[in-house]
C-alpha cells in the first residue's frame, strides 16, 4: 500500500497537468508527501521559500510543495502570521530576516491598499492617492533583497460604479489596475510579478472569490482556485531560479496540420483558413512562433522521410511556421524517445528543459516511461484547443526577456553550422581563426544586469556551484563582476558568461564565487580567454592566488576536467580549488580578440 502511494506521488509529480487536479486531490497527496522517503537528490534545489500573504495562506501553503517538487525545486517553507507582512518585511529582527530566504512569494490582495481614493474621486485627488500607494509599497520592497514573486492586486468582487467601475477614474477596479500597471513600469529588478488579474479571468470571478471562506477562515479566493495560484508561482519560480523549461519538441502529422502528409500529400492535409480545423492549426502554429520568439526552442521529432516531413514548410502557403524556426529537424523511423535524447544531445540541454507535444497516445507513452524527466503533452482532439492545453500548465514561464532571449532560436542555428563545420573539419584551429570571434568585456549596467542574472540562474552545465545573484546583488557587486558578450562571423551570441569575484587580501586571493557558461559557445574556447582575464584582474589588485568552490550538482561534470587544464586543484578544504593567480603557459590558443564595452 505505502510503495502505491509512493508511486502515485511521484506520477504526479512528472505529470505537468498537476496543476488540473482538484484541491481536495493535491491535499491528499500533499499528506502522502509528508510521510514518504520519497529521494529527491536529483529531482530537486533546496530553496527556502517565504509565503508572505495579506490574508491565511495555510491551504495555499499545504499544496504548494508539490508545484515546486513539480518543477525541480524542494522548498523549506516560511509562512507570515496573518495580517503580519509588513512587520515582518520591515522588522530586520523578525523571524522572516532569520528565516534568511532565497526566495520570497509577496500576495496581497485589494482589502490591502492604503490610500484608496472615494467614489467618484476627480482625475487630480486618484492621482495623488495612486502616488501616495505606489510610495507605500515601493518602499516596503525595497526591503526585500532576495528574489521576489509579486502578485498583483486582485479584482474586488463588487463594482462600486457598477459596469463602468473598471473605466472612470472614481472606480475601485480602475485604481486596481493604475496601482499594478505603475508597480509593472516601477519594481525593481529582482521583483518578478504575476498578473493576478488574468489568473481571476482564467478561473472564473464567480471561482476566484469566496466571501464565506474569507469570513470564516480568512482566505478570500475559493479552494478550487488554489492548483492555479500554486501552479503560477511554482512556474515563475522555476524561471526566477534558473529551472524553466525551454525546448518544445513537436511532431508533424495531426500537430501542425491536420492529416498525415506522407499519406494525404500536400493538398489533402488540413491547413488554412478553408476549414475551421486547418485555421485552427495555422493559430497554433503562431503560438509556436510567438514561443520561438521570446527564446523557446522548437525543435521537430516526426516518423517520416525528412525530404517528404519538410513538404509542407518548403511549398504549402498557409504554413506559418517555417524550416528556419527549428534549429533541429529530424525526421526519421527511430522511436521518439530516442531521438528526443538525440535532440537534447544536439542542443547540448538537459532533459529535464524539454517539453514534447505529440497527438499520438502510444508515441506519449512511450516518451512518458522511457524519458520521465520530459514534459509529454499530448495533443488529440480538437486542435482549438492545443493552445489552451499547451498554456494552461505554463510550461514556459518568463523571469525577465532579454536580447539573448528574442536571439536565442537564431543562435541555435548558428550553434549547429558551428558543430556540423567542426565536425567536418580537420583543421579545428584554422576553423577556429576564420570564425573571427570577439568578445566584449561587459560591466553591469541597466541593459546588461537582467541578462547577468537570467544566465547565472539558468546555466547548468557550466557552473561552479548553485550560487546565484539578484539583479540588486549584482548592482551592489557591480566592481567584482566580469561578463563576456562573444560575438563572430556568423551573429553576436549576447552575453554568454559571468563571474562573480571576492577580493581577499587577508587570503592575498581572488575568490570566484561563481563561474557560468551558456552551453551554446561551448568548444569556442572562450574559457581560456576568460582564465587570462581573470588573472589580469588578480594581478591588478596584486593577489597571488585563485580560489574557487566547485559543487558537482550531476549535471556539470564538464567543471571537473576543465579546472586542472586552466591550472586549479584541489585545496585542503574539500570541494574548494586554487590556482596560481598567472595564468598557465599551455593555456590551447583560443584565436578571440578582446574588447571593452563602455561601463
Amino acid at each position: 500500500m505505502k510503495e502505491n502511494r509512493q508511486k502515485t506521488l511521484e506520477l504526479a509529480l512528472r505529470d505537468p497537468f498537476l496543476v488540473s487536479h482538484d484541491t481536495h486531490s493535491l491535499q491528499k497527496l500533499a499528506k502522502i508527501f509528508s510521510k514518504t522517503n520519497l529521494s529527491l537528490e536529483k529531482l530537486s534545489t533546496d530553496k527556502r521559500v517565504a509565503l508572505c500573504g495579506g490574508f491565511m495562506t495555510k491551504f495555499l501553503a499545504e499544496i504548494l510543495p508539490l508545484f515546486f517538487l513539480q518543477r525541480g525545486i524542494s522548498p523549506t517553507l516560511y509562512e507570515s502570521e496573518y495580517g503580519s507582512f509588513q512587520q515582518d518585511i520591515i522588522n530586520k529582527e523578525s523571524e522572516l530576516s532569520s528565516f534568511n530566504p532565497e526566495l520570497v512569494v509577496f500576495f496581497p490582495t485589494h482589502r490591502d491598499l492604503r490610500f484608496i481614493p472615494p467614489t467618484g474621486a476627480s482625475n487630480s485627488i486618484v492621482e495623488n492617492c495612486l502616488g501616495r500607494e505606489i510610495d507605500f509599497w515601493m518602499n516596503l520592497l525595497k526591503n526585500i533583497d532576495a528574489p521576489t514573486i509579486l502578485f498583483t492586486f486582485d479584482p474586488p468582487l463588487t463594482r462600486r460604479l457598477g459596469e463602468v467601475d473598471g473605466l472612470k477614474p472614481g472606480g475601485f477596479l480602475n485604481y486596481i489596475r493604475s496601482v499594478n500597471t505603475r508597480l509593472a513600469s516601477d519594481a525593481p529588478g529582482h521583483i518578478k510579478l504575476i498578473d493576478t488579474e488574468q489568473l481571476c479571468a482564467s478561473v472564473g470571478e464567480t471561482l476566484w472569490h469566496d466571501q464565506r471562506l474569507y469570513h470564516m477562515a480568512k482566505q478570500p479566493m475559493s479552494m478550487d482556485a488554489l492548483p492555479i495560484i500554486a501552479n503560477s508561482i511554482a512556474a515563475s519560480a522555476s524561471a526566477i531560479l534558473g529551472k524553466a523549461r525551454k525546448v518544445l519538441v513537436l511532431d508533424l502529422d495531426n500537430t501542425l496540420w491536420g492529416g498525415i502528409i506522407g499519406d494525404d500529400g500536400l493538398d489533402g492535409i488540413t491547413l488554412g483558413p478553408e476549414t475551421s480545423d486547418g485555421e485552427s492549426f495555422i493559430e497554433f502554429q503562431k503560438y509556436l512562433k510567438s514561443l520561438s520568439e521570446r527564446g523557446i526552442v522548437l525543435a521537430v521529432c516526426s516518423k517520416n522521410s525528412k525530404e517528404i516531413a519538410l513538404q509542407p514548410f518548403r511549398e504549402h502557403g498557409a504554413m506559418v511556421l517555417q524550416e528556419a524556426d527549428f534549429p533541429v529537424f529530424v525526421a526519421n523511423y527511430k522511436d521518439k524517445a530516442t531521438n528526443i535524447r538525440a535532440i537534447a544531445k544536439t542542443l547540448n540541454v538537459g532533459l529535464d528543459t524539454v517539453v514534447f507535444a505529440d497527438d499520438s497516445p502510444v508515441e506519449c507513452a512511450l516518451v512518458r516511461k522511457q524519458l520521465p524527466e520530459v514534459w509529454v503533452v499530448e495533443l488529440a482532439g480538437d486542435p482549438s484547443e492545443f493552445i489552451r492545453c499547451l498554456d494552461h500548465f505554463i510550461p514556459f514561464p518568463v523571469a525577465s526577456l532579454t536580447e539573448e532571449d528574442f536571439a536565442r532560436s537564431a543562435s541555435y542555428q548558428s550553434l549547429n553550422a558551428v558543430h556540423s563545420e567542426l565536425q567536418e573539419t580537420t583543421d579545428i584551429e584554422g576553423f577556429l581563426r576564420d570564425l573571427k570571434p570577439v568578445a566584449i568585456l561587459e560591466y553591469v549596467r541597466d541593459d546588461t544586469v537582467e541578462r547577468m542574472s537570467q544566465l547565472i540562474a539558468k546555466t547548468n552545465q557550466f557552473k561552479l556551484n548553485p550560487n546565484t545573484f539578484s539583479t540588486s546583488e549584482l548592482r551592489k557587486k557591480s566592481s567584482e563582476v566580469l561578463a563576456f558578450r562573444l560575438k563572430d562571423r556568423l551573429q553576436d551570441y549576447g552575453i554568454v558568461s559571468v563571474i562573480v569575484t571576492e577580493t581577499d587580501y587577508d587570503a592575498d586571493a581572488l575568490i570566484l564565487r561563481n563561474w557560468v557558461m551558456s552551453c551554446r559557445v561551448f568548444s569556442r574556447r572562450l574559457e581560456f580567454l576568460i582564465r587570462e582575464k581573470i588573472s589580469e584582474t588578480a594581478i591588478e589588485k596584486g593577489l597571488s592566488r585563485l580560489r574557487l568552490e566547485y559543487l558537482q550538482s550531476g549535471r556539470n561534470d564538464l567543471i571537473c576536467d576543465l579546472l586542472p587544464a586552466l591550472g586549479f586543484s584541489e585545496s585542503k578544504m574539500p570541494n574548494w580549488f586554487e590556482a596560481d593567480s598567472i595564468s598557465p603557459k599551455n593555456l590551447p590558443p583560443h584565436f578571440i580578440a578582446l574588447e571593452e564595452a563602455p561601463s
